[in-house]
């Protein structure tokens, strides 16, 4: 007798291996564990979503900076340049620095048509004057380029002074037997009107500079300690001159060693009259020349005649700066010493850029 065939599952025992279940068993319960784990991360999900969310906005901010990390180092370079330059300028404004010089007004000189720089009154006479009545600035056309000089110097160091060009003379005017060239006989008409003009306006004292000239950037601080010690009865004094032998001369004063009885300075690039000076120049000196002894010479015989106390600087404090070939010719010259410290160095550091010196008051 045959024996009949039992099912597969029939009699299994517990512990066999699932697989051998039916395919239907088998995929019921793997649907059943994947529900189950989708509902674990669902739920551990929610569980960590707000720290999940920070974490990706840190690691979102941490790569923004790093990316942008030296476009803010650049901005920050930047933005400090630009307060260090606003403190520079303004730290240099208030030293009486020459950041933004204001433009500088030009007007016809008196009745002429020659227009001439007109600076403001900065102070005192100590103070703006160099502790004169007044201050006159020779300048000689054909040379405009010492003139807007002259004018920014003056303006930085806070100067007032009044421009006064050499006038030409007219052809009516010129003699015929000329008894020195036309330059000198200009130069002798435009000491003698300043001379006059000095006279007429009442000044006591008059400090004469050439717009060439060059002077030490603390020029106040040294006038002062000269007018100090300058004797009372002086006609003329040579802050700046091309004398070659003033060191040897007797000290009037002890105040000041540099101050000195002038032997003869000669030039007049840098010389301050008196009242009473001017009154014996005009004087004794007609106002065109007669000879043909420059006014600068003519001057000096005055001295010898004992008609001018005069006094000099052993190391002047002003020096001719001349533009052109002139330049050279005048750094020939005796007693034209290298300034300490040059206004006009000072002035050309500042338009280049760099940092210049502080300057006096």
């Amino acid at each position: 007798m045959s024996e009949l065939a039992m099912p597969p599952s029939a009699g299994m025992p517990e512990h066999m291996n699932e697989s051998l279940l039916p395919s239907s068993s088998y995929h019921k319960a793997s649907c059943l564990g994947t529900t189950k784990d989708n509902h674990r991360r669902q739920t551990i999900y929610e569980r960590f979503k707000p720290q999940l969310l920070i974490l990706v906005f840190v690691c979102l901010s941490l790569s923004l900076y790093l990316l942008t990390k030296d476009t803010i180092s650049q901005a920050l370079a930047a933005a400090k340049h630009v307060e260090e330059t606003k403190q520079s300028d303004s730290n240099r404004n208030d030293n009486g620095g020459t950041s933004h010089l204001p433009l500088i007004p030009m007007r016809p000189y008196k009745d002429t048509a020659i227009h001439m720089p007109v600076l403001p009154t900065y102070g005192s006479a100590e103070q703006a004057q160099l502790g004169f009545d007044h201050i006159y600035v020779v300048h000689r056309l054909g040379y405009p380029e010492n003139l807007v000089r002259m004018a920014k110097i003056l303006q930085m160091l806070h100067i007032t002074a009044e421009f006064v060009p050499v006038l030409p003379i007219p052809k009516t005017k010129i003699p015929s037997s000329m008894v020195q060239p036309l330059e000198h006989m200009q130069e002798w008409h435009t000491r003698h009107r300043i001379y006059r003009d000095m006279l007429e306006a009442g000044y006591k004292s008059a400090l004469i500079l050439d717009d060439s000239v060059d002077m030490e950037l603390n020029i106040k601080t040294i006038m002062r300690a000269v007018h100090q010690s300058l004797p009372h009865n002086w006609d003329m004094f040579f802050p700046g001159h091309c004398g070659a032998f003033e060191s040897s001369q007797p000290r009037p004063s002890d105040k000041l060693p540099s101050l000195r009885h002038a032997n003869m300075p000669i030039c007049l690039h840098a010389h301050a009259v008196s009242q009473k000076g001017a009154k014996r120049i005009v004087a004794n000196l007609s106002p065109s020349p007669t000879t043909d002894e420059i006014i600068s010479m003519a001057i000096m015989r005055l001295k010898e005649r004992g008609l001018l106390q005069m006094y000099s600087l052993d190391t002047p404090v002003f020096a001719p700066r001349p533009a052109g070939s002139q330049a050279h010719k005048s750094s020939l010259l005796a007693g034209n010493k290298k300034l300490q410290i040059s206004a006009i160095n000072h002035f050309d550091t500042w338009k280049s850029g760099r940092q210049p010196r502080k300057m006096d008051a």
